[in-house]
């Protein structure tokens, strides 16, 4: 008899690890690599299921006919084996299955995967505005819970495409949290996930001008120039942003030389110290 303890959890956004029962049973570290790209690619398809041939054809594109069938059934039996030294539970139905030419997780196992979590909550979440009273609560939390990119240093063309999927809602997020805190007079601590959003995605031109224009208006002057020297702004095609970026450089020299009370001084040795949400 199944309980929720044998639920399937999958972490893809940073650590690729595989929990079952709450024992780990794939990580990076497991043997039987073809095993677990097996079962990588089960998680990029709808429903985790995928025809049998088709997973032949991208993984083994030299083997045909018996071969290539052969070479599916021999790293699913890796991939079944690594399962059950994992937990011992022979009673249980197999969570990989082969039925009818296709391959697929049982779902009466889940699974229960952080990266679709994400998505789907941080959907909802930005469908409903930072004026919700509940907003910046659930956003600092959902930040949180994105631990890195998904399935990172795997390139496979629909890996990538889901990354930037993910990572532009990531991005999307830090933006509605800093502007919900300024709408709610913390305007210093939306600074900070700006901040921390410009260290991660630098090239992003929206965080870079949202960033620009919030460090101005606190007069954050020398904390934007130290982060602007990365030459990301530089890099953007849109030149309104670099000619803010110009400006506020200008001001920062100006302000320099003319300087001569303890304030002002202390402005100009504030760094930044970009922090985890």
């Amino acid at each position: 008899m199944l309980r929720m303890a044998d639920i399937i959890a999958v972490g893809t956004l940073g650590d690729f690890v595989v929990l079952w029962g709450g024992r780990t049973v794939l990580d990076r570290t497991a043997a039987g690599r073809r095993a677990i790209v097996l079962f990588k690619a089960l998680l990029r398809r709808p429903g985790f299921r995928c025809s049998a041939e088709f997973l032949a054809d991208e993984f083994w594109p030299d083997s045909v006919g018996i071969a290539a069938r052969t070479n599916v059934r021999v790293r699913l039996h890796e991939l079944r084996a690594i399962f059950r030294r994992t937990m011992a539970q022979d009673a249980l139905p197999e969570p990989i299955r082969l039925e009818s030419g296709m391959l697929f997780i049982d779902p009466v196992y889940g699974p229960v995967v952080d990266a679709i979590q994400f998505e789907r909550e941080a959907l909802a979440l930005l469908d409903i505005g930072t004026s919700n009273t509940e907003f910046a609560g659930k956003a600092a939390a959902l930040l949180q819970y994105y631990g890195g990119e998904y399935l990172e240093g795997d390139r496979g063309e629909q890996t990538v495409s889901i990354r930037e999927r993910l990572a532009r809602l990531h991005r999307a997020l830090h933006l509605r949290f800093a502007r919900a805190l300024s709408a709610g007079s913390k305007a210093a601590s939306a600074l900070d996930i700006l901040s921390y959003a410009f260290e991660r995605y630098a090239y992003d031109e929206a965080i870079a001008e949202e960033f620009v224009v919030r460090a101005t208006l606190l007069g954050r002057r020398e904390r934007a120039r130290l982060a602007l020297r990365q030459q990301a702004i530089s890099a953007c095609a849109d030149a309104s942003v670099r000619s803010r970026a110009s400006a506020l450089f200008a001001n920062v020299s100006a302000a320099r030389s003319s300087a001569s009370n303890p304030a002002s001084k202390a402005s100009s040795s504030h760094k930044i110290v970009p922090r985890s949400i």
